[in-house]
């Protein structure tokens, strides 16, 4: 028996450090997400382009811009990598494409997004890079054209993305990031043109209409945007069984004919046959049906062992105490 507690003894601090490990990994998994996938068409300054997020709740989107020169990077040099705040919430950016905007010469751009339906009011982001030399006012406005609030554009922070491994910048430090003011709605970047100078939101409010308004601060400024968003689980599907059990009852009904021949005689004497008498037959005895049975689950079976083990040990026990008040005394 100290064997035994000693076994479960050093089998307990490895279940238990099995099950911490199980755990700390469902914790840690990621939820599933999708990055957005952009088209530019068109000549400056009236590009159109679309968006779409694949296997989200986010709805397609096109859009109309005045920038300069509106591109679609394919994400493989400038990236929201996995250590971002962004990319803690929707995973890696890296290869997934992006959309470049500009200002319209030194003037501000306008560029405006229209969902195919209100958006979510969760599960879904945007960020904006290379917020440096330049400034980005965000607007929304609902299904009947009133403006959304500022707060509900859901502002998350600002980070810089070069603080990556890997990272998309060059050597140095990179410390610099925009600021967010809520009255204007806007997000101002520093002033000098530096890199990887970036904020990011998630929505807490539908809306149907994005508006993005770019200007610059200082030089040629170029902005940078993701969307990201998460993907739902897929539906569950539950299908129930039901038995239906139909009994039918047939009742036969049994009909006697009796028929008493009748004798003839060539005696002018007429003969008058007897009376027949009908005698209902006895009754049958009730049968008795016996009682239902009870169903075998196994339990029985198992407790009639236990029955019998308890009863041995007892009858051992027994043995033993009347042994040793038979062993003659020394």
């Amino acid at each position: 028996m100290p064997a035994v507690v000693s076994k479960l003894a050093l089998l307990l601090p490895v279940a238990v450090a099995a099950l911490l490990a199980t755990a700390t990994g469902v914790q840690g998994q990621a939820i599933p997400s999708a990055y957005a996938q952009w088209t530019v068409g068109g000549t400056p300054p009236s590009s159109t382009g679309t968006l779409a997020v694949p296997a989200t709740e986010v709805p397609n989107a096109t859009f109309q811009t005045n920038s300069d020169s509106p591109q679609v990077p394919s994400g493989a040099s400038a990236y929201l990598g996995a250590s971002t705040p962004f990319g803690t919430e929707f995973g890696s950016s890296q290869n997934r494409p992006y959309l470049n905007l500009r200002t319209v010469g030194v003037n501000p751009s306008t560029t405006t997004f229209t969902f195919s339906a209100p958006t979510p009011a969760s599960g879904w982001g945007f960020a904006f890079g290379d917020i440096d030399a330049d400034a980005v006012r965000i607007e929304a406005f609902d299904a009947g054209g009133a403006p959304v609030p500022a707060a509900a554009l859901g502002f998350r922070g600002t980070f810089n993305y070069c603080n990556n491994t890997p990272t998309p910048c060059g050597p140095g430090t990179h410390t610099d990031v925009p600021t967010w003011n809520p009255l204007t709605s806007t997000l101002v970047g520093s002033g000098p043109d530096t890199s990887g100078a970036a904020g990011w939101f998630m929505p807490t409010a539908s809306f149907t209409t994005l508006r993005l308004t770019f200007s610059r601060l200082s030089g040629s400024p170029i902005m940078q945007m993701w969307v990201a968003g998460h993907c739902p689980p897929p539906p569950t599907t539950t299908t129930s069984t039901s038995t239906s059990t139909t009994t039918s009852t047939t009742t036969s009904t049994s009909t006697t004919s009796t028929t008493t021949p009748s004798s003839t005689t060539s005696s002018t004497t007429p003969t008058t046959a007897p009376p027949t008498s009908s005698t209902p037959p006895p009754p049958a005895p009730p049968t008795t049906s016996p009682g239902p049975r009870l169903a075998d689950t196994g339990a029985e079976s198992g407790v009639l062992a236990l029955i019998g083990v308890a009863l041995l040990g007892l009858g051992v026990l027994v043995a033993r105490i009347s042994k040793r008040r038979t062993r003659p005394a020394d």
